[in-house]
């Protein structure tokens, strides 16, 4: 009798609307844990990230936050209540991609997303990637460690593990940076099979010869989404290598 495959585990901070390549490490999973009772990075990428308008410029979207500190854990940061900052996200989406191929079937459920009515940035973050994740025809479960683990006296490793045990996974993938801080010897010694996430970040040979200005994979997973729309992208998401 062939024994069934371990369920594969990936623990990662949250990020907003992040880059393709964190879409092909949740959709290379099945169970996503967000690290949300981790230490907030003030200035990182937690609760920013940015696009590309046609004139070729940065645009940054931000959630605006209240009383952020590096002090506190990302499950106890709040996003600021003034609705001004997600009228001024949509407003940006709007004037950037109101006139791309895609908008009409896509603007709704962005704004939506952006409108989502959490006080926390956990909370914001965690439906932002679970919409995002459905758009694309992700269907990996997502879970915050704040709401079920309750393990964050433990060490880094020994963390990871606890959550695999937890989740009856033998199996762990990390984000292809984890090698600098990871050896699979020592996770095998504690029974779990460690695995990196190599994302792949080039376009498809019928995307390619659509030769649409701006493209750039490094760029938030919305700017792909408006430019070649969620079939497309869906293809994507699965070619990041399991090495």
């Amino acid at each position: 009798m062939t024994q069934a495959p371990s369920k594969r585990v990936a623990i990662m901070q949250p990020y907003f609307i992040p880059y393709l390549g964190y879409f092909q490490l949740i959709a290379a999973v099945d169970c996503f844990v967000i690290y949300d009772d981790v230490q907030y990075m003030v200035g990182g990428w937690i609760n920013r990230n940015r696009i590309l308008d046609p004139g070729k410029e940065w645009r940054y979207l931000n959630v605006q936050l209240s009383g952020s500190s590096p002090n506190k854990l990302i499950h106890e940061v709040d996003v600021d209540p003034n609705a001004r900052w997600r009228r001024k996200v949509v407003g940006t989406l709007r004037g950037t991609y109101g006139r791309s191929p895609f908008a009409k079937e896509l603007m709704p459920a962005i704004e939506e997303m952006i409108q989502f009515p959490a006080a926390g940035l956990a909370d914001f973050l965690t439906n932002s990637l679970q919409v995002l994740s459905r758009i694309l025809g992700i269907d990996t479960e997502i879970i915050p460690t704040s709401r079920k683990y309750d393990n964050t006296e433990l060490g880094r490793m020994e963390r990871i593990v606890d959550i695999c045990g937890r989740e009856g996974s033998t199996h762990y993938i990390n984000a292809i940076g984890g090698k600098e801080l990871y050896g699979k010897g020592e996770f095998a010694d504690a029974g779990v099979k460690l695995s990196f996430l190599e994302p792949d970040l080039s376009l498809s040979e019928d995307m390619a010869l659509a030769q649409v200005q701006g493209t750039d994979l490094g760029l938030s997973v919305i700017h792909l989404l408006f430019q070649y729309g969620p079939e497309a992208c869906h293809h994507l998401v699965h070619r990041g290598k399991i090495v």
